[in-house]
């Protein structure tokens, strides 16, 4: 991807934002890629977690059929600032809700939640009052425009 990509300028945008960030954080941002219940497709999450780390990002894979409490579990061992969820069988919409309770009952709070893969449809298949549970979501939406960016 990265060579793909590499003269586009929103990805010299991000790779550049990205480096800010890890200037801050004095080390690369960490994303956990995780798949959530029986969602045993992992190609997508694969190929999401090559593109983050051609971003800058250090990318921990988690395993298949992990637990919303496994996922927080290693969250929090393997220090990750964002968890990327990937769901082809709807389990984000029982799964992401308890991995957020989850790190939040072990008091991360702070790590962002983040969920995509082809069983997410933006604004439909979201469960209402996913993001008041997490963190607030970074977006370029007003809220009251979308509560699923």
């Amino acid at each position: 991807m990265k060579a793909a990509f590499e003269e586009e300028p929103e990805y010299k945008t991000l790779v550049s934002r990205i480096e800010e960030i890890s200037v801050v954080l004095g080390k690369r941002p960490r994303l956990m890629i995780a798949k959530l219940g029986q969602d045993g497709h992992d190609r997508g999450a694969k190929v999401i977690a090559s593109a983050f780390g051609d971003f800058g990002f250090e990318v921990v894979a988690g395993p298949l059929f992990q637990t919303p409490q496994e996922a927080a579990d290693m969250t929090l061992a393997t220090k990750v600032h964002v968890i990327g969820a990937s769901s082809l069988a709807a389990g984000h919409k029982t799964r992401l809700p308890q991995l957020v309770q989850a790190l939040r009952a072990k008091g991360a709070e702070n790590i962002i939640v983040v969920c995509g893969g082809r069983g997410v449809t933006p604004g439909l298949s979201v469960p209402d009052g996913l993001w008041c549970l997490g963190p607030e979501p970074q977006c370029s939406m007003p809220r009251e425009q979308s509560s699923t960016c």
